[in-house]
């Protein structure tokens, strides 16, 4: 992938090319979130202790925004720790009764519901909502979660979250979310923590679903990891590093990299994004995909080990270094140094071993110092740092076939100067068909969407010598006109 940062020269490397840019919350919206609404008109669908909310919409062939099927996905907080479901049919003005997805299973899915209940029984993080818009199953919603083991609930479940999330779950439904099949997609092993701070879920261009993932590979071995990070040197083993994996299934969601797993239809291996044996820590994985077997991915990365304890879970503050406001244990590493990366595969029909990955650093300087949390409300004041929230996001706009990344960026100590930016791709290979992504189809699209009246004419050299000679679009149509997602 070719790079370039907003204010720092590009940088050409092996394949597709990222500019990174400004962008600004639209704080309204992100009140709305946060309060717990759907969309301008306000409508409450649920209380204190429904967390982690995703939805999707769907219009089906014919219709329209006035009945498009929107399905909003959550779960209890507080345990037991279910995922549930609200159905519109209205594009969002009404919404049904909740539906608790394991509770409503078809007949078939008795064996996979087991499982899946007894996982998701105490701690769960939903990870995405999706509703099949192309492919075998249009209209077909799935919800996506990741899950422990069967812990007593003395262990504290998801307030205290010492337990590792290694289970990667997805349930779906053809009715309208009146029944579900859920299905394990991968067990990452024990000890092997994928809430780091969550795993993404996404569908690729026919419906098929995928998930991107940070954790230690097989080998690691949570306890030795632990005994290592607590012998008074900074941790070095890189089998205890925590690296990106993706999963996918290309028959809807049945089989997963070709099944082989304990529990049937589940990965046995998962594909490794950045495979080596040099100290490092990957955090914030996305995935989109486009045509089946191609997917863009990105994380952030730093080249430190953060010590873990004996559970697989990431030490408080083990990578804040001198940003703490506390004294740190020596075993810990310096300040973390984290900076954004993707990764782009064209060819995951081929199985795990065989598939290529080509792996870019999408920032030239450090987006951010010092720890990332990943234990939610039990993070420790002084020590763990949520500056971030709790997760990026990624997409591939479908006209020009460019990936775009958004990510926080807070490494500038005055709040003035801490943004949310965009890594946008400007070259290289697309995962949509055959096309390719290039600098001049993200400038020209860009252009015409701030423009529309200058779509005839040619008069201009290049975006930048043309932009100089009209007034900066207000702040709302920007963001807008840019079609970001999150």
């Amino acid at each position: 992938m070719r790079i370039a940062q907003l204010y720092d020269q590009v940088h050409p490397t092996a394949g597709p090319y990222f500019s990174a840019e400004r962008g600004r919350i639209d704080d309204d919206a992100e009140r709305d979130r946060v309060g717990g609404f759907l969309g301008r008109g306000g409508l409450v669908l649920y209380t204190d202790g429904k967390d982690r909310d995703w939805v999707d919409a769907y219009i089906p062939p014919g219709g329209t925004t006035s009945n498009a099927i929107v399905a909003l996905m959550y779960h209890d907080f507080y345990g037991p720790s279910q995922i549930w479901v609200n159905m519109s049919t209205d594009g969002g003005k009404t919404f049904g009764p909740s539906i608790n997805v394991l509770a409503n299973m078809t007949p078939t899915a008795a064996d996979q519901g087991a499982i899946a209940e007894a996982d998701s029984a105490c701690n769960t993080v939903p990870i995405g909502a999706r509703i099949e818009k192309s492919g075998p199953h249009p209209g077909r919603i799935y919800v996506a979660w990741i899950a422990s083991d069967p812990e007593s609930a003395t262990t504290g479940c998801n307030v205290t979250m010492v337990q590792a999330f290694h289970n990667l779950l997805v349930a779906w439904s053809d009715d309208n979310g009146a029944t579900w099949t859920p299905q394990l997609a991968y067990d990452a092993g024990i000890g092997h923590d994928a809430s780091t701070p969550f795993t993404t879920f996404t569908l690729d261009n026919q419906g098929n679903p995928y998930m991107a993932f940070d954790s230690p590979g097989p080998t690691d071995n949570p306890a030795t990891c632990a005994a290592e990070s607590t012998a008074g040197g900074v941790q070095s083993d890189p089998s205890c590093a925590y690296h990106t994996w993706v999963v996918w299934s290309k028959d809807g969601g049945t089989t997963w990299d070709g099944g082989g797993g304990l529990i049937p239809g589940s990965a046995l291996t998962a594909y490794e994004v950045d495979p080596s044996m040099k100290p490092q820590t990957d955090q914030f994985a996305t995935i989109a995909a486009g045509d089946p077997g191609k997917v863009d991915v990105s994380w952030l990365g730093t080249n430190e080990i953060e010590p873990t304890d004996p559970l697989g879970k990431f030490d408080p503050g083990g990578c804040a270094g001198s940003t703490a406001q506390v004294p740190v244990p020596p075993f810990y590493p310096p300040t973390c140094k984290w900076n954004l990366f993707t990764a782009q595969a064209l060819d995951l029909n081929q199985p795990p071993d065989k598939a290529k990955f080509t792996i870019s650093q999408a920032t030239t300087t450090p987006m951010h110092l010092g720890d990332i949390c990943n234990l939610g409300i039990f993070c420790t004041p002084g020590l763990s740092n949520r500056n971030l929230l709790d997760f990026n996001s990624e997409t591939v706009d479908p006209t020009t076939g460019c990936a775009h990344v958004a990510y926080s960026d807070d490494s500038n100590p005055k709040p003035a100067l801490q943004h949310l930016r965009v890594a946008n791709q400007i070259s290289g290979p697309s995962i949509e068909g055959p096309a390719v992504c290039t600098e001049a189809a993200t400038q020209h699209h860009t252009h015409h969407a701030h423009h529309p009246s200058h779509h005839r004419s040619s008069h201009h050299r290049s975006s930048h010598q043309h932009h100089r000679h009209h007034p900066r679009p207000s702040r709302r149509p920007r963001k807008k006109s840019r079609g970001f997602t999150g």
